[in-house]
């Protein structure tokens, strides 16, 4: 099962162990989603989103959200620091179905379509799948997660989400007895800050384990977007080395955010042919998460 799903590899706003006390405070609101796997709007609109297809997803966006799948036959994420879609379980005053938007946009971004029984309706199955968001391969004709829509077949023999909103969490040993055992869907952030004052370079531990430097222009202005940073003018412009290519030296390498200005804004720092990385950075480079989970094929960034 778990070689057949493609697992990929930013934590959630509460679970982002490597910002530095250097690092500013920062409002964290998120941007919406314009493409399912690895186009970024980068928009700071408010208004109500929809999920591809037409369910409605939720108050925000969900541009700095990534769906990491979980350890198959159980209930758990395979990192500490990724919470489960569909976290209603630990606490039993919030709504079963409060896990389902996140459960819809995790599945919009895994490119799969939604099936008519994408909510298990009966209790009776409630034990036999992790809780909240799930994924499990459709098996055939007739089975879970196999449907017709005017003619068309949705998802044959492919990859299906499904949501559980069991009340109760249920056992790993009758998980592990299904013939095809549900993967948990989980979630972290899309991006995350490296450590301060470096290059961000991933081998040298700068960006967290499954993150990596983000090395195009375009990229960084939309990722600046999705944390509600402004891009960079100040000093020299947002190409921050265009103008003068000495002050490559004195920033991090590729995509960071300046400690310069109160204001807190995103340059990016390219480097030119021959250049080695910036001797005395200043600055905290961003990091986005190296791959995402999309099915049929892993997706990378």
């Amino acid at each position: 099962m778990a070689a057949a799903l493609h697992t990929m590899i930013a934590l959630l706003p509460f679970c982002t162990p490597w910002l530095a006390a250097a690092v500013p405070t920062v409002r964290r609101e998120q941007a919406s989603l314009a493409e399912v796997s690895v186009h970024f709007a980068g928009q700071t609109s408010r208004s109500q989103p929809k999920a591809k297809g037409g369910d409605e997803i939720a108050s925000f966006d969900y541009c700095n959200w990534d769906f990491p799948l979980g350890d198959p036959a159980t209930n758990d994420c395979l990192d500490s620091n990724h919470a489960k879609v569909g976290h209603h379980l630990m606490n039993a005053t919030v709504h079963a179905n409060e896990g389902m938007p996140d459960c819809l946009e995790a599945m919009h971004q895994a490119g799969v379509n939604k099936t008519t029984d994408f909510k298990i309706e009966n209790t009776d199955d409630y034990g036999k799948f992790p809780s909240g968001c799930f994924t499990q391969p459709c098996t055939a004709a007739g089975d879970r997660g196999h449907e017709e829509v005017a003619g068309v077949v949705v998802n044959p023999l492919g990859q299906c989400y499904f949501y559980n909103p069991t009340p109760t969490i249920p056992a790993v040993a009758d998980l592990a007895l299904q013939t095809i055992p549900g993967t948990p869907v989980c979630k972290r952030d899309r991006i995350v800050y490296g450590t301060a004052n470096t290059n961000g370079d991933p081998a040298e531990g700068h960006c967290p384990d499954g993150y990596q430097q983000i090395t195009t222009r375009e990229k960084c202005e939309e990722f600046a977007g999705c944390m509600s940073h402004c891009p960079g003018e100040e000093l020299g412009g947002f190409s921050i080395n265009t103008m003068d290519a000495s002050v490559y030296d004195q920033f991090p390498k590729y995509c960071f955010l300046s400690t310069h200005q109160a204001h807190n804004c995103v340059y990016f720092n390219e480097p030119r042919p021959g250049m080695v990385d910036p001797v005395r950075p200043i600055g905290i480079p961003l990091c986005n998460v190296s791959t995402i989970t999309h099915f049929p094929a892993k997706q990378s960034l």
